[in-house]
């Protein structure tokens, strides 16, 4: 390939090293011919740099792409001779793996880099002697950031209107299981109690009119002599203590339904409130502020995803282990 010297860097002085493998030669190589199509753009703004005058946040932005070029040159012609052939292995595919990202990040074009654009336009000046030209495109340059800006500034708006709907879809979620769960508890609570009511009368009729009787009088003759003595009813003994003990657990079975759903109400009803009351606080904070918005995220985390003692239950039932969630949430605002 023939190459201008705008830049007085040659890529085919550039050896692929030895030490690597088949395929990590291939990689390399590939690497430095998508260097090639870079430096052409290179060349090309450095040629119409020589012989315009470029305003001053152009000239800056191409020196930087410039010297992030040569720095990947420097590491891609560096000698490694003098460090183990492991750690100069991993340097290598390191340097052609930045080669890479160069290129792709060169040729991309987001709303925080036009790197491209801006060489393009440039390039577009190559022999224009007309100043209302220049003005004209740097016009144009300065109307395309601004639009840029604009955009990025829509999407943040949308990101945000999206998150505010779905928090208040979730929020929405919260309360139709809340408002299950307490219909539940009170159908519950109904059921216990009436049955409660019925078990007390039962008992208190079959005390009263002995439909059960434990016990018995035994009369015994023996010659002129009578006995009279009470004797238990085993059978009758055993009937009563287990319809006693079945009454008693089907009322602490339905006193327990209605205290699980209670908890699950009230529950519900936390997660609710939290999610409703995050975009107020949101708002309050500063987009600055990050500290305390990842602190209020992992709070509102903890209002969904951790168990909150309700009185309902006791602790151990709700004892369960720290949710994964938690500790993403917590990874996530040590990242920001």
């Amino acid at each position: 390939m023939e190459e201008n010297s705008f830049l007085n860097i040659s890529l085919s002085a550039i050896s692929i090293p030895s030490i690597l493998t088949e395929t990590d030669k291939l990689e390399f190589s590939n690497s430095v011919t998508g260097l090639y199509e870079v430096k052409q753009f290179l060349d090309k703004v450095e040629a119409v740099k020589s012989t315009t005058s470029l305003p001053q946040h152009l000239a800056n932005s191409f020196q930087n792409t410039k010297t992030s070029f040569i720095d990947i040159y420097n590491t891609l012609t560096k000698d490694y001779s003098n460090i183990d052939s492991v750690t100069a292995v991993n340097q290598i595919k390191n340097a052609y793996n930045r080669a890479n990202e160069y290129k792709r990040s060169f040729f991309e074009i987001s709303s925080s880099n036009y790197t491209l654009l801006t060489c393009n336009t440039i390039i577009s000046l190559n022999g224009a002697n007309s100043n209302g030209l220049q003005e004209k495109s740097f016009a144009l340059i300065e109307e395309l950031e601004k639009e840029i800006q604009k955009a990025t500034k829509l999407n943040k708006e949308l990101e945000d209107k999206a998150a505010k709907s779905v928090v208040s879809n979730y929020a929405n979620i919260f309360l139709t299981q809340e408002t299950i769960h307490k219909k539940n508890a009170s159908n519950w609570l109904k059921t216990a109690i009436l049955f409660t009511i019925l078990t007390l009368l039962f008992l208190t009729f079959s005390f009263k009119y002995d439909w059960f009787n434990t016990t018995q009088l035994v009369t015994i003759t023996d010659g002129n002599k009578v006995d009279s003595r009470f004797i238990y009813n085993i059978p009758n003994l055993i009937t009563k203590v287990f319809i006693i003990s079945i009454l008693i657990y089907i009322i602490t079975f339905l006193f327990k339904q209605f205290a699980i759903n209670k908890n699950l109400q009230t529950l519900n009803n936390y997660k609710k409130n939290a999610l409703n009351s995050f975009t107020l606080f949101t708002e309050s904070i500063g987009d600055k502020d990050s500290s305390s918005k990842n602190a209020l995220m992992l709070q509102v985390a903890k209002a969904i995803y951790e168990n909150t003692a309700t009185g309902y239950l006791s602790s151990k039932v709700q004892e369960s282990p720290s949710s994964g969630i938690l500790e993403i949430t917590k990874l996530v605002g040590d990242s920001k």
